[in-house]
C-alpha cells in the first residue's frame, strides 16, 4: 500500500493522468503500440501533482505535467528516441514520428498560448538532452560521484521543471539568488532519486537499446565495496544537504530586500519541486522504485 501524503490529491492526479494518457497515445509511433505510455503518464502525473505549488491553476498543472512526461518519454525510451530529440533540437528536422519532439513542441505551444517567457526553460531543456546524450558514452570505470555531478545536475531534469514552473507563474530567478541554492536542490534530488532507483540501476537493463542510467550510490558502492555503507552515507549526505539548503534559503530571504516577492515565488517553486520529488518517489515505490520504501523514509524534506 502506498504511503499517505497530505500534499497529494487523488482527483488532481487522475485528471493529469487522463490528460497525459490521451496526449501520449494520440502521438504514439512505437512499433509495439502505446502500452508503455500508460506507465510513463502515471509517473509524470504523480510527480506533477506532488511538485505543483499550492497556488497553481489546473491549466498550469497540466502544462507542467507535459514537461514531466517529456522526461519519462526519453528516460524510459530507447536510445534512438533521445538521438531523435537531440537531432530535432539541433536542426529542427525529423519531427515526424518523433514523440519526444512532439511533446516538446506541444509544451512550447501551451506556454506560448499562456503568454509565458521560456528564455530559461529552452536552454535548460537543451542542456538536459545534451547531458543525457553524453552520459551514454561515459566510462564508469574512471568516474567519481563528484566528477559525474557535472552531467547529473542536468540529466536529473530539476532545472527544467523549476524553469517550467517559473515560466508558468511569470516568475524569474531573483537577482540575489546564487547558483548554490539551485545546485543544492539538484544534489538533494539526485540522492533521493538514486536511492529510490538503486535496485533497478544496479542490474543490467532489459533491452540493449535502453539508455544508460548512472547511479551515484552505485558508484559509491563500487568504491566502498559495501552497498549498505553506500546507502547509509547517501542518506547522511542527503539530510546534510537539506540542512544546507534550509540555511541558504534563510540567507536568501534575509537579503531579498525589494526583491521579496520574486524571491518568495522562486523559493516556493524550488521547495515544492524538491519535496514533491521525494514524495512522488515514495508514492511510486511499487511501480518504479521497488525495495526503497524504508530508505526513502529516512530522508528529510527541505
Amino acid at each position: 500500500m502506498r504511503p499517505v501524503e497530505s500534499r497529494f490529491a487523488d482527483n488532481a492526479h487522475s485528471v493529469l493522468f487522463d490528460h497525459l494518457v490521451r496526449w501520449s497515445t494520440a502521438h504514439c509511433t512505437c512499433p509495439t503500440g502505446p502500452g508503455e505510455h500508460i506507465g510513463q503518464s502515471f509517473a509524470a502525473a504523480t510527480f506533477s501533482a506532488f511538485c505543483a505549488p499550492p497556488h497553481a491553476s489546473d491549466e498550469q498543472a497540466l502544462v507542467a505535467a507535459k514537461c514531466c512526461l517529456l522526461f519519462f518519454l526519453v528516460d524510459d525510451g530507447p536510445a534512438e528516441r533521445l538521438d531523435d530529440l537531440v537531432r530535432f533540437l539541433d536542426t529542427g528536422e525529423g519531427a515526424v514520428g518523433n514523440e519526444a519532439a512532439a511533446c516538446w513542441t506541444s509544451l512550447l505551444a501551451d506556454l506560448d498560448k499562456l503568454g509565458c517567457d521560456v528564455d530559461d526553460l529552452v536552454p535548460a531543456l537543451r542542456a538536459w538532452a545534451d547531458s543525457t546524450r553524453r552520459e551514454q558514452d561515459v566510462d564508469v570505470r574512471t568516474l567519481t560521484p563528484e566528477g559525474y555531478h557535472a552531467l547529473r545536475k542536468d540529466t536529473i531534469f530539476v532545472s527544467c521543471l523549476v524553469f517550467c514552473w517559473l515560466s508558468l507563474l511569470g516568475a524569474r530567478v531573483p537577482e540575489t539568488a546564487s547558483e548554490d541554492l539551485l545546485d543544492l536542490a539538484i544534489r538533494v534530488v539526485v540522492l533521493a532519486n538514486d536511492l529510490g532507483s538503486l535496485r533497478a540501476d544496479g542490474t543490467p537493463p532489459d533491452s540493449p537499446d535502453a539508455l544508460v542510467d548512472i547511479n551515484t550510490v552505485v558508484l559509491a558502492h563500487d568504491g566502498t565495496g559495501s552497498v549498505e555503507e553506500a546507502v547509509h552515507q547517501a542518506v547522511l549526505d542527503h539530510n546534510a544537504l537539506v540542512l544546507r539548503f534550509r540555511a541558504a534559503e534563510r540567507d536568501l530571504v534575509e537579503h531579498a530586500g525589494p526583491d521579496d516577492e520574486r524571491t518568495s515565488a522562486f523559493l516556493s517553486v524550488v521547495r515544492h519541486v524538491v519535496n514533491g520529488n521525494l514524495r512522488g518517489t515514495r508514492y511510486l515505490t511499487a511501480e518504479r522504485y521497488p525495495g526503497s520504501a524504508e530508505t526513502l523514509g529516512r530522508l528529510d524534506l527541505v
